[in-house]
């Protein structure tokens, strides 16, 4: 008996699935592959707007800014900050690091974003780490 060879699977724009975001702020963001393992998908996210406090969980996370910029909040009361910028530059969040995301453009911003790991891919917080 013969198996079939692998091949390319395309997902296309389409065929996203549009998740929900954090209640009442402008995100957007679009699954494109997820397998309880490995999430890939598309965040946008508009000016002037900020996540709320969270971390990911058990989930290793790749951010790579296809346009805009965005500045990441973390460190005791949110007092550290690292600017982002569709720079060709790959950004790592290490599994369980506290931290908000705002765009501090004057654009939108779209990330493809890739998260590695088990259980909850995003989970909330009251605020900063002290």
């Amino acid at each position: 008996m013969s198996k079939s060879a692998p091949s390319i699977r395309t997902i296309t724009p389409e065929e996203r699935k549009t998740l929900p975001g954090p209640p009442g702020l402008p995100f957007v963001r679009e699954e494109m592959f997820g397998d309880g393992h490995v999430w890939v998908g598309m965040v946008t996210t508009e000016p002037g707007c900020a996540s709320p406090w969270h971390h990911h969980g058990d989930h290793e996370t790749y951010v790579y800014i296809l346009e805009g910029e965005a500045t990441v909040e973390y460190g005791a009361g949110g007092s550290e900050k690292m600017h982002a910028t569709a720079d060709g530059s790959l950004h790592i969040v290490p599994r369980g690091f506290a931290h908000r995301e705002i765009n501090t453009g004057s654009t939108q911003n779209r990330m493809l974003v890739v998260r590695i790991g088990e259980g909850p891919a995003v989970v909330p917080l009251d605020g900063p780490p002290e």
